[in-house]
């Protein structure tokens, strides 16, 4: 599968919880496809004004491209990952979690690359998870043997990266 057909298809599929923007720039850092959800959940007693509590839930996708990724980019990728998530979370009282996804798209890759990958780990709590948490989702998708890898943290959304495949 071509690289703007899966593109063109994930972002059919995302568009319907995630607010999407191509070919974005944030801080430095450039990325094919960017995906938002934000929810707030809270609960009130008798009126609007008297909340009980409140939280929110975050996630952000990252979608880059490129033919031939080597292990050096991959892990600026990841240390990217890191550095943006640092810009995107705002930890408060009302943050439960913010998970961020970072997916690469390749034609060609490789045994090394793979196993980066799926050993790759990035968890973070806030003030003794008082103000949440945050987790990176790191999955590679190899286009040429429609195969998805992941990490431990990614296994819940591979078969939404999976489906453009098919």
């Amino acid at each position: 599968m071509e690289i703007q057909n899966y593109l063109s298809n994930i972002e059919k599929i995302l568009e319907k919880h995630f607010d999407i923007e191509k070919n974005v720039e944030l801080s430095g850092f450039n990325c094919d496809l960017f995906a938002k959800y934000r929810v707030i959940n809270q609960r009130t007693f008798l009126t609007k004004k008297d909340v009980i509590d409140r939280y929110e839930n975050n996630e952000f996708i990252f979608i880059k491209q490129a033919n031939n990724w080597d292990l050096v980019e991959v892990e600026h990728f990841t240390k990217e990952l890191i550095r943006i998530s640092n810009l995107l979370i705002k930890p408060n009282r009302y943050h439960m979690s913010t998970a961020i996804t970072g997916v690469i798209l390749t034609e060609k890759s490789n045994q090394a690359i793979q196993q980066f990958v799926e050993k790759f780990k990035y968890n973070k709590s806030y003030m003794f998870y008082l103000h949440g948490w945050s987790e990176i989702r790191l999955l590679l998708v190899d286009l040429v043997n429609m195969r998805v890898y992941t990490n431990k943290a990614g296994k819940g959304v591979k078969k939404v990266f999976e489906t453009p495949n098919k």
